[in-house]
């Protein structure tokens, strides 16, 4: 199964102690997907939890019984 790597605390960019570009990096070499979010401010917690719902739908191979005919 692929997992997510969440930055978390995008509003609170001068905190960080790893920029985006290290981020993405690390994802991508542990082969991950990576998105940005805030829980304070709710930035990309609605579209992390899509993305998250789509990539299990697929990966567990339910969108291939959605369009048999009956």
């Amino acid at each position: 199964m692929t997992d997510v790597l969440i930055g978390s605390k995008c509003d609170l960019a001068h905190q960080w102690a790893v920029n985006k570009e290290q981020g993405k990096q690390f994802a991508k070499g542990h082969g991950l997907l990576f998105l940005e979010a805030s829980a304070r401010t709710l930035q990309n917690v609605d579209e992390l939890m899509v993305k998250r719902v789509i990539l299990h739908y697929f990966l567990a191979g339910l969108h291939k019984d959605c369009c048999k005919d009956p």
